[in-house]
């Protein structure tokens, strides 16, 4: 019982994120608070501790409840139009080897729109080097980058930077794009890693600004970026509340996605949002390749038939 104390304390503590940097970072390991407190009440069980056992064993419940629903799909009418496929990667940078193991991973990804984070100026060059069916959107210019990159193989709109804080080194590119005769608006996002109290209220900012961004626009919109929260956090709730999207985990597990190699203890923190009026048709994670981050490729389809 001693021995498991802790992960009791940190599984509650996780429950008053909003109070603290360091609560809301205990909110990430939910999967595992539900298997090691599961396995700590059966093992206090079959010592006849049973009041240990039965406080355990709701802890335990109370952590799977909130991961379950990413194993059950909510509730949506069958695709209604054809899909359009999403790839995001925080590559972590990395010289040319890694730029030829993504170049060869997207030549069979197939993905329509692909945005990169935590890339160099000199990934522009690469890509104008390859023989890639890929355009760069975004950055156009050295004195623009971002450290986020946006490359696409259909035709596009519009592409322009948005900035959800002032003065963050960190933020979003929005691609306008047309699916099936609709509009749709995709922004790619990289918010500030959670390691100080400082950079943990940066991000924070910048999610509420982003739930805040997606909101306002009066087309369909699509989030999908290296988030640095879990779905379990805080700010990450608030900001599906304030958006008003849709977890594209939904029905399709947990797919912890950082920090590769440290095997049970990855959690989910790039993510994929959408609007009500589309559907999540394909979610998985891809490679490392050589990044703390596993890729992920997404596709969405119209929920929803057109208009007359």
């Amino acid at each position: 019982m001693l021995a498991v104390l802790p992960i009791a304390i940190a599984s509650v503590a996780g429950f008053f994120g909003a109070w603290s940097w360091g609560l809301d970072l205990a909110a990430a390991f939910r999967p595992q608070y539900a298997v090691v407190l599961a396995l700590a009440s059966l093992l206090a069980g079959i010592l006849g501790r049973r009041g240990g056992a039965f406080f355990l064993a709701l802890l335990a419940l109370l952590n799977a409840a909130l991961v379950a629903p990413l194993w059950f799909p909510a509730p949506a009418p069958a695709p209604q139009s054809s899909a359009v496929k999403l790839h995001y990667h925080n590559v972590h940078g990395g010289g040319d080897e890694r730029f030829a193991q993504v170049a060869d991973q997207l030549a069979t990804t197939d993905a329509d729109l692909v945005f990169f984070s935590e890339v160099s100026p000199r990934w522009m060059e690469l890509f104008a080097a390859s023989d890639l069916p890929y355009s760069v959107l975004y950055p156009l210019r050295l004195q623009d980058h971002r450290r986020i990159m946006v490359v696409s193989r259909i035709p596009v709109t519009s592409v322009a930077p948005v900035e959800l804080v002032q003065g963050s080194r960190t933020g979003g590119i929005a691609v306008d794009l047309v699916l099936d005769g609709r509009p749709l608006r995709v922004i790619g996002l990289h918010t500030h890693s959670p390691r100080t109290a400082q950079l943990s209220g940066i991000r924070d900012a910048e999610l509420k600004a982003a739930g805040e961004w997606a909101a306002l626009q009066e087309v369909p919109v699509v989030m999908i970026g290296d988030l640095n929260s879990t779905p379990w956090s805080h700010p990450f709730r608030d900001l599906i509340r304030t958006s008003g999207l849709r977890n594209s985990q939904r029905g399709f597990g947990i797919q912890p996605s950082w920090m590769v190699g440290t095997g049970p203890l990855m959690v989910p923190i790039d993510h994929a949002l959408h609007a009500p009026a589309l559907t999540t048709t394909h979610r998985a994670l891809g490679p490392s390749l050589g990044s703390a981050h596993h890729s992920l490729t997404v596709e969405f389809a119209w929920a929803e038939p057109a208009g007359p």
